[in-house]
């Protein structure tokens, strides 16, 4: 809103990395695969640990009901679920609260191309399916149906995305499921131009800072 203030358009940390990825990493992957974008909690502190806040999920109840909708989900879809650790945290390659499903070492940004569709609660790293016009799957809880703050982010990602988000406390629901796999095409376009990039060509932040110097230098020359 002040004068001699000019907005350079750019890319979001994701999708600049994203486009920056050289990394030829691969999975063994004979059928499809699922991608569960993890967060520190409930397992870990996350950033409850600065705010002091207590987790809203709790691992008492969160994880049964998250192995029983990924067993059903693998059934009904004949894929395998891989866990995307977040980056704050280091876990176990085969926890058993995951009742052994492998937790992925590798960066989102190397292998995500690699999966044929994503779930999460509400992480930004769908940023990667809207990029990769992949089926992302938006899930939630009772408990998260506890804290009207918590949920409204979750339906709100949701809406943007144009998916149902779905609660895996509720009975397993094969319509709602597969009508997630269709894509809202004008939905993950306007999810990319909202919250991913404002360009249409793709140029690293870096390179856009720089060229933005080198210029400044040259008129200042």
């Amino acid at each position: 809103k002040k004068e001699k203030i000019k907005i350079i358009e750019g890319n979001s940390y994701d999708y600049s990395n994203y486009i920056l990825s050289t990394s030829k990493s691969k999975l063994d992957k004979i059928n499809k695969i699922g991608f569960f974008l993890d967060s520190p909690a409930p397992k870990f502190k996350g950033d409850g640990l600065l705010s002091g806040q207590k987790n809203i999920r709790t691992e008492e109840k969160w994880f049964p009901s998250l192995n029983k909708f990924f067993d059903r989900l693998e059934k009904l879809l004949n894929i395998k679920i891989f866990i995307v650790a977040h980056p704050k945290v280091k876990q176990e390659k085969f926890p058993n609260y995951f009742n052994g499903r492998e937790v992925l070492d590798k960066s989102l940004k190397e292998i995500s191309k690699e999966t044929d569709l994503f779930i999460t609660v509400e992480s930004t790293a769908v940023s990667f399916g809207v990029i990769q016009k992949k089926p992302i799957f938006i899930i939630y809880s009772d408990e998260i149906k506890k804290s009207e703050v918590y949920l409204n982010n979750v339906k709100f990602i949701a809406k943007e995305l144009g998916v149902e988000a779905i609660n895996i406390d509720d009975p397993f629901n094969e319509k709602v499921i597969l009508s997630n796999l269709k894509i809202n095409q004008e939905k993950f376009a306007n999810y990319k131009e909202k919250y991913i990039t404002t360009l249409s060509t793709e140029k690293p932040n870096y390179k856009i800072v720089g060229d933005l110097i080198l210029t400044l230098t040259n008129n200042a020359s």
